[in-house]
């Protein structure tokens, strides 16, 4: 009808061509307007956030034709559609044509109000938007009335040109698009030929790897230990930075970070990959900083790179701006843009990077196989090469434990209670049990930092190539865990957490371990490699060598905070053992069983029976147990173990918000927790060790602890296993989608994974599926898979089998691990 009625019109004023222009030429000032209007409600608020935060391009590996391409987008074509569809709706009826161009103006000034609103008061999201939409019906009424505001709106059209050109020219940003190549510096002679292999793990304080004789935690950490027998392990060493993209780059150049500078190649060409490109060959994973240069690391993209890095670009964008714009009771349901670079929705891509055959950047959920990659990268070759992975673990979000294993399993498990979201969750509540729960998590991730730093060390020995290499394993920065105390950003009450961090220096063909309490930094790694290979450099660096034992141990450390401000702390060693011994009075050390789970006021009755305490059957207390199908078809060979359990709860009559609750896995007390207020819902969290399932169903139940906590009394409320699937399939705009608990809604895309169920394996009464499943566009493994019977989730697995054959077929080496066996 509306192509019939548009045909009508314009046959009604002669040819198409001269109506089209006759509308257009009706609606200049009015497109101007649009165009500003535009630019001030998104491209602005955009920029302004992006100019401080350029690294984030750097992070995205963002091309100089990306980012112009993003200008364009949001400063001429996202305004050009719609004065287009002003045009078009002109050629039907003047009036529709202005009451659409009203709208949108109101829309318009109402989105640019509504970021001003938030900054001057804490009021209710609600309130924001309605003052947000008055402001905007005002603002139009204003506009269609009075002819100065329209022509005020036209002088400031010249905005359309200058809003993006100050951002392609702001100085942080013109160093991406217009990159000034620069030569890699002064030429040296390297006649080493020793192998360098270094790993950078991401948010590790070295208060976490330590027990009560302030060694490494043999038990809980064997693999960090047993490097320190054989290295030497720098126990006082400390970051000179609480974030990565300043952190990194001190590491690998030797030189303090600066806040004009970019962690690329371009601003810091003098660096361990430009030292070593000529006698060396690169093996280089990097995941969020782009120090090693194009014609060293051979980041080469294909054909199809260009439209992933926009569509990934253009989401983390979007992610961003809603941060930006809605009210902060509104943010706190969509991803966090603080605890990754990018990435922000966790969509898989493909850098293209030869070198590194798997994903790198962004999310932790992608560390694993990032890892396993570089692992794989490792061989003996005829010339020396550099290995270098700076992976994101053990760094948040938590949601792995020691085995490797995930507990998470939808959008609403990664919740951590206990960030402060007021401030973007830079902090932490004023809640010690929620920290110390906090605490917990990243400790579990820990176990597994140190299973994969295992897994590099026995490559090495395998290969024969850990007794000649030079190995570094060290951190950029650590973590903070106090209530009320900001978890990375530094400051006075939380230094002795974000600095200190493991350093450990294996030397070739060192044949013992040494500890060393001198006071170094992370910016002595690179004059360090520089001393063992025997280098002699033209340029200078702010570092020394960790074995020049010349120069006195210095009695202030300099360090940058968040926003590149340098300042001089006295060391934090007395202070970091402080820490640690308030980490040991609440986890114990390795020595302890299940000690990372035995937390909690009620934590002695952890293993025992409900049934040796005394139990009340009545109470008033509803609990909405979340995921009970998991448990119901446990798998123990699955990558996944529902070891977390979580809800919410109704207090009943008393109304007590703060109730201790035990999680009785199969007739044992297995953890214990207590609930939190968030300022809507009564939720709780526990994890419980993986141990407590066994295979098929477990009977999970919940009991509310109260009284001494040597003679506890437990009482038994009703249970709602709220949702029996964590996953449910339905139809949403006539697609099928996938639904989540946590309110996501993925829809099912037809060939977005390729995959078939090819093998059966039936013996007496179990019977068994495999086949393969991966994202063949991304050349990856799928990351998970759901087995659903009549819509309930049965089981949940991800791909873990050898597929070679899946490999050579489609020429992608990185699907060798696509299959499953279920």
């Amino acid at each position: 009808m509306f192509l019939g009625a548009l045909a009508d019109k314009i046959k009604q004023r002669g040819p198409c061509w001269s109506a089209i222009k006759k509308t257009v030429g009706r609606v200049p000032r009015g497109s101007l307007h649009l165009f500003i209007l535009f630019n001030l409600a998104i491209a602005q608020p955009l920029f302004d956030v992006l100019v401080g935060s350029a690294t984030f391009f750097v992070a995205e590996r963002s091309q100089p034709l990306d980012i112009i391409l993003l200008v364009l987008l949001l400063c001429i074509l996202i305004p050009a559609f719609f004065w287009a569809l002003e045009v078009v709706a002109s050629l039907l009826s003047e009036k529709l044509q202005l009451g659409i161009h009203t709208l949108l103006v109101a829309l318009l000034l109402a989105t640019i109000a509504l970021p001003a609103l938030k900054r001057v008061g804490d009021a209710p999201g609600v309130a924001l938007g309605f003052g947000a939409g008055l402001i905007g019906i005002a603002g139009v009424a204003a506009y269609l009335r009075f002819n100065p505001v329209r022509q005020l709106l036209t002088f400031a059209s010249i905005g359309v040109l200058v809003i993006p050109a100050t951002f392609l020219l702001n100085s942080n940003i013109s160093k991406i698009v217009f990159p000034d190549v620069k030569s890699k510096g002064p030429e040296v002679e390297i006649t080493s030929t020793t192998p360098v292999v270094m790993v950078i793990f991401d948010e590790l304080p070295s208060t976490s790897l330590m027990d009560e004789n302030r060694q490494i935690d043999p038990e809980r950490y064997p693999n960090f230990a047993n490097l320190a027998g054989d290295a030497h392990w720098f126990r006082n060493a400390t970051t000179v930075a609480d974030t990565t993209m300043a952190a990194v780059p001190a590491i690998l150049t030797g030189q303090f970070p600066g806040a004009k500078r970019l962690p690329t190649s371009e601003d810091y060409p003098n660096n361990l990959f430009t030292l070593l490109g000529d006698s060396h060959e690169m093996r280089v994973f990097e995941s969020v900083t782009s120090l090693c240069p194009t014609e060293l690391c051979n980041i080469t993209a294909p054909k199809s790179a260009m439209a992933e890095r926009i569509v990934s670009l253009l989401v983390d964008v979007g992610v961003i701006y809603s941060h930006v714009v809605l009210p902060d009771e509104m943010t706190s349901t969509l991803p966090a843009i603080d605890q990754n670079w990018h990435n922000f929705l966790d969509l898989r891509r493909k850098t293209g990077t030869q070198t590194d055959a798997s994903e790198v950047g962004g999310s932790i959920k992608r560390g694993p196989r990032q890892f396993a990659s570089f692992v794989k990268s490792i061989e003996r070759s005829s010339v020396p090469r550099l290995y270098f992975l700076h992976t994101l673990l053990p760094h948040q979000p938590w949601k792995y434990l020691p085995s490797g294993k995930t507990y998470e399993s939808s959008a609403f498990d990664s919740r951590v209670f206990g960030f402060n979201l007021r401030d973007g969750g830079q902090t932490w509540v004023n809640d010690e049990w929620l920290v110390t729960q906090g605490l917990q998590r990243h400790l579990l991730q820990v176990g597994f930092a140190d299973k994969l730093l295992g897994d590099l060390i026995a490559r090495l020995k395998k290969i024969g190539l850990y007794e000649s290499s030079l190995l570094i394993v060290t951190a950029d920065h650590g973590i903070s865990f106090g209530p009320g105390v900001a978890r990375r950003r530094l400051g006075p009450e939380n230094l002795q957490d974000v600095l200190p961090v493991p350093l450990l220096v294996k030397l070739p063909h060192q044949e013992r371990g040494v500890v060393s309490d001198r006071i170094v930094q992370t910016v002595d790694i690179f004059p360090t490699i520089v001393d063992v290979l025997g280098v002699v450099l033209p340029w200078r660096f702010d570092g020394r060598s960790l074995f020049d034992t010349s120069i006195l141990d210095p009695t202030e450390l300099t360090v940058f905070d968040y926003e590149f401000r340098m300042s001089a702390v006295a060391p934090v060693s007395a202070e970091m053992y402080e820490t640690l011994d308030r980490n040991l009075a609440e986890f114990g050390s390795g020595e302890s069983v299940d000690g990372l789970y035995r937390i909690g006021r009620y934590s002695r009755i952890i293993g025992r029976h409900p049934g040796a305490f005394s139990v009340e059957q009545a109470s008033d207390v509803r609990i909405w147990l979340y995921g009970a199908s998991l448990w119901q078809h446990v798998d123990p060979q699955s990558e996944f173990v529902p070891a977390r359990i979580i809800g919410s709860v109704d207090p009943g009559a008393d109304g007590e918000m703060d109730l201790h609750l035990a999680a009785v896995i199969n007739g044992t007390i297995q953890g214990v927790t207590r609930t939190y207020f968030d300022g809507q819902h009564v939720l709780f969290s526990v994890i419980v060790p993986e141990r407590s399932f066994r295979k098929g169903y477990n009977h999970v139940e919940l009991f509310v602890v109260s009284g001494p906590t040597d003679r506890p009394r437990l009482r038994a409320p009703h249970i709602t296993r709220r949702g029996t699937t964590h996953y449910s399939i339905s139809i949403l705009n006539g697609r099928e989608t996938i639904a989540t608990p946590g309110g996501q809604m993925v829809p099912i895309v037809p060939g977005a994974v390729g995959g078939v169920v090819d093998r059966g394996i039936q013996r007496a009464d179990v019977a068994a599926i495999g086949g393969w499943a991966a994202d063949l566009r991304g050349s990856q493994p799928a990351e998970s898979i759901l087995v659903l019977v009549n819509g309930e989730v049965v089981r949940l697995v991800r791909p873990h089998l050898e597929r070679p054959d899946v490999a050579s077929h489609f020429g992608k080496p990185d699907l060798v691990n696509s299959g499953f066996l279920l």
